[in-house]
């Protein structure tokens, strides 16, 4: 085993050499690659946005632009404020009171049962058809959360602020939700 491994460094040594003593030391030279000068910034995002493979398409309120996608999204959007919103879509989605209670986990709040989640959700309607929505209030996190049915699954809005901004972004929250519709859908 020994001897192999000697016989395999001798070979290796016998192979390197040349490449290595090709060059001598001083004619070895380092250079400087001057940087490709800095791109101009992006335009601003537009204020309608489809995802090019996506089944819906929505409006933006003013003020939001669209960010990078983070995991398991269809969209990302700052709001202003350190302020975020999501878009999600899943096919399946489970059923509400599951999705509502997750969330409520999410922020530190106790499970609701199905009687006492009435009284929490609000109806809305976009081009979807009905859709529910809730604030959901921690001690350190709140948001707002929209169960949205679509043909695909259900989609899922969540506009994550602070406690004392997230009563300043109701009305965005709902312009952006109620103008969600299939993709190719008028505005």
């Amino acid at each position: 085993m020994i001897a192999a491994g000697v016989l395999i460094a001798a070979t290796l040594a016998t192979i390197a050499t040349p490449y290595f003593a090709a060059e001598p030391l001083d004619r070895i030279s380092v250079r400087t690659v001057a940087k490709p000068p800095a791109q101009a910034a992006m335009p601003a995002p537009p204020t309608a946005a489809v995802p090019s493979d996506g089944p819906i398409a929505w409006t933006l309120p003013e003020g939001w632009a669209v960010i990078p996608t983070k995991t398991m999204r269809l969209a990302s959007f700052s709001v202003g404020d350190g302020a975020e919103c999501g878009l999600f879509l899943f096919p399946g989605g489970g059923d509400r009171l599951a999705n509502v209670n997750r969330w409520r986990g999410q922020v530190g709040l106790a499970p609701l049962d199905e009687a006492a989640l009435a009284p929490e959700l609000t109806a809305g309607t976009c081009g979807f058809g009905p859709f529910e929505w809730l604030p959901v209030r921690g001690a350190s996190k709140a948001f707002f959360a929209a169960i949205v049915p679509t043909p695909s699954g259900q989609c899922f809005v969540k506009l994550e602020a602070t406690g004392e901004h997230l009563d300043d972004l109701r009305d965005a929250f709902l312009a952006f939700t109620t103008s969600l519709r299939p993709a190719g859908g008028a505005p």
